[in-house]
């Protein structure tokens, strides 16, 4: 388990390299321990970008996690599309193309136009340009969505057709 200190510790040191920490996983491939750090960077991540916050990492891993048990690290991209959850993955995301799973078993897809933080008024909520839905409550053009009517929200990728 990583601990609110040392995430904080590792967004500033990714940070520094103008890259973006977009998520921590422990997972468990059979008997090994995998610490997955995927990292976010507008135009897309490098493998370089990988290895050079692999290796800038490693060492405040080595101190902060050495009573855990072993495992490997794994840095990675967090994919073409993936699940928007946080904040910072929303603000990552603006312009891109999403899909919004709503409660109804409906989807709705279009452009990420904007993120809305909840605040002491309102909930959260994101501006989309909907581009085709099948739910007359969200037509196509600019609609505000408030997160907490959404199941998932993802991003997905549009293959260009030649």
């Amino acid at each position: 388990m990583i601990s609110d200190t040392l995430y904080n510790q590792l967004d500033k040191l990714i940070e520094s390299k103008g890259i973006g920490l977009y998520g921590i996983d422990f997972l468990k491939d059979d008997a090994t321990r995998i610490l997955r750090i995927s990292i976010y960077k507008k135009n897309g991540i490098t493998l370089d970008d990988c290895e050079t916050i692999s290796n800038l990492i490693s060492p405040l891993l080595d101190v902060e996690l050495q009573d855990e048990d072993a495992y490997h690290l794994e840095v990675s991209s967090p994919g073409v599309e993936r699940v928007l959850k946080e904040p910072k993955h929303f603000f990552y995301s603006i312009g891109e193309n999403i899909e919004i799973y709503l409660f109804n078993k409906q989807i709705i897809r279009g452009i990420l136009k904007e993120y809305c933080p909840a605040n002491q008024d309102s909930d959260s909520y994101i501006v989309i340009d909907v581009t085709d839905s099948k739910n007359k409550r969200y037509p196509k053009g600019l609609q505000s969505i408030i997160l907490r009517d959404c199941k998932k929200v993802k991003t997905f990728f549009v293959w260009n057709k030649h």
